[in-house]
């Protein structure tokens, strides 16, 4: 998701601070209709990218549950059994 890198700072100039993370994020597109950015256009105090980033991270962690319990589900169904062992481990590997 983020890619944190530590960047070592001249502490003469900055004796307090030791280092300072810089945050790398992908670039998306998303196109939307002209009637849709003239609107978002007058709201200029709303960050479109942070409300874009928050939607997409919410959806993305919508989809990953729903597919896991779609998973147990199945094994329910087949008459398998799983541990709470086992499901935590599936829900927190987010591969």
């Amino acid at each position: 998701m983020f890619k944190i890198v530590k960047c070592p700072i001249n502490t003469e100039s900055l004796i307090s601070i030791k280092s300072l993370i810089f945050i790398t994020m992908a670039t998306i597109t998303v196109r939307v209709s002209d009637k849709l950015k003239h609107t978002m256009d007058i709201m200029d105090e709303v960050n479109w990218s942070a409300v874009t980033r928050n939607l997409l991270e919410e959806k993305v962690e919508e989809l990953f549950i729903r597919d896991r319990l779609s998973k147990v589900e199945k094994q329910i169904k087949e008459g398998r059994t799983m541990s709470q062992k086992e499901v935590e481990k599936m829900f927190l590997n987010k591969k």
